[in-house]
């Protein structure tokens, strides 16, 4: 069980860190706004699923230790 709550506490952390990259101004001048949109939709929608994955895993680590 332990194993599983590392786990989560892991991936968790890896997609809410993937969500802080910024896209470059050679990219965004490159990219139409409506590309630059849904990239940035997209890392937003990243730094939600982190923050709920590390949620979940705080929350089962309460139940486990209590």
């Amino acid at each position: 069980m332990i194993y599983f709550i590392l786990f989560l506490f892991v991936v968790g952390f890896i997609v809410y860190m993937s969500s802080r990259h910024k896209i470059s101004n050679e990219l965004r001048t490159s990219l139409s706004p409506y590309e630059i949109e849904m990239i940035d939709e997209e890392l937003k929608n990243r730094k939600y699923v982190g923050q709920i994955i590390l949620i979940v895993a705080c929350s089962i680590t309460v139940v486990y230790m209590g």
